[in-house]
């Protein structure tokens, strides 16, 4: 199973009133979600999460919300995976590999 769009989701939760903590509550669940779909089907579960900014601070919150959650998600996703690699311009860096027992 592959699992991408995060962003678009995220944005999507930011119309209207929100609440970042609950949102960031919500992410970490649906990743907890996905990691026990993981273990029961023993089928893996690829995210494909983006990088969004590079760094640049918007002056708009919810823009800024949606930089915050998206890096937030990514690094609760990361915390959960065996395995995360750094995709840029077409050249792979692994970050976290698995540790063989």
């Amino acid at each position: 199973m592959v699992i991408e769009g995060w962003e678009r989701w995220i944005e999507a939760d930011l119309i209207g009133a929100y609440d970042v903590k609950q949102l960031r509550a919500k992410y970490a669940n649906l990743l907890d979600t996905y990691l026990a779909h993981e273990q029961i089907s023993k089928q893996p579960v690829c995210l494909i999460m983006l990088e969004i900014g590079r760094g640049i601070v918007p002056i708009e919150a919810k823009q800024r919300a949606l930089r915050d959650l998206n890096g937030w998600l990514s690094q609760d996703a990361a915390e959960r995976c065996n395995e995360v690699f750094y995709a840029w311009n077409g050249l792979v860096r692994p970050i976290k590999t698995m540790i063989e027992p």
